[in-house]
């Protein structure tokens, strides 16, 4: 499935692109790539399991934060917020972000 993504999304230069895969984090540098070379808007969905202290968007920020910085990228967070409860302590969660490139 990877080979799949990335040989399609290395052809392509967009300027938003929206994930909601499971396991969605380990597609985000082929959605990078998938950007115009200035960057571009990324949509990002994802499951994250927080307790009654913690925030469930925090935590999904800092994850994909540190996969960005990983990558070496510049990022803005635009919006953030949960989508919904999808079971106890877990939560779906969205982020739009810009990527500068």
């Amino acid at each position: 499935m990877r080979n799949l993504v990335s040989r399609l999304l290395f052809r392509l230069e967009l300027g938003r692109v929206l994930l909601f895969l499971m396991q969605v984090l380990e597609y985000l540098p082929y959605a990078v790539s998938a950007l115009k070379k200035r960057g571009g808007w990324i949509h990002y969905y994802d499951f994250q399991h927080a307790t009654r202290n913690e925030n469930p968007v925090e935590k999904t920020k800092l994850k994909v934060a540190e996969k960005l910085d990983s990558l070496g990228l510049g990022y803005i967070f635009a919006f953030s917020r949960v989508v919904r409860s999808t079971g106890p302590n877990w939560y779906q969660t969205a982020l739009d972000m810009q990527v500068i490139s």
